[in-house]
C-alpha cells in the first residue's frame, strides 16, 4: 500500500473504467491463464501502473497522466501487450505501460478497508 499514490486504507476499492477488450494474447493464454491478467480474472483486482516518479522504491498510480511508459526493447517483437498481443512500436504512436495488481476486498481474501494490500506478484504489460 505504500507503493500506491493516493491510496488510504480507510476508503473503499475505486470503480475502475473497465475499458480494456474481453480479450488477451496467445502468451496469456497459454501461459499465464491462471495469472490476474487473464481475462476472466481481472475484474477480480485493481490495476495500478507505474507511476513517473523518482525514489527509492517503484511508485504505482491509478491516475493516467502519471503513468510512466515502459522503455522499449530494441526488438518490436518484444515489446508486446498482454492484452491484444500486438508488439507496440513506440515511433507509430504506441505505448507500453507496466501494470501490477491487488485483490479487490468486495472479492474476499485481501485489499480494502482495514486489510494488508499488497500487489501481486504478477506483471503485465499492456498499451
Amino acid at each position: 500500500k505504500d507503493c500506491i499514490i493516493g491510496f488510504l486504507p480507510s476508503e473503499p476499492d475505486p470503480v475502475q473504467s473497465g475499458v480494456v477488450p474481453n480479450r488477451q494474447s496467445k502468451e496469456i493464454d497459454h501461459d499465464w491463464s491462471d495469472s490476474p491478467i487473464a481475462k476472466q480474472h481481472r475484474k477480480k483486482y485493481v490495476w495500478v501502473a507505474r507511476a513517473a516518479v523518482e525514489g527509492e522504491y517503484e511508485k504505482f498510480t491509478m491516475d493516467p497522466e502519471s503513468m510512466r511508459p515502459v522503455p522499449g526493447y530494441e526488438m518490436p517483437s518484444q515489446n508486446v501487450c498482454d492484452i491484444c498481443g500486438a508488439s507496440c512500436i513506440s515511433n507509430k504512436g504506441e505505448t507500453l505501460y507496466q501494470f501490477r495488481c491487488y485483490l479487490r476486498s468486495s472479492r474476499g481474501g485481501g485489499g480494502g478497508v482495514g486489510s494488508s494490500t499488497r500487489l501481486d506478484r504478477h506483471i503485465s504489460y499492456i498499451s
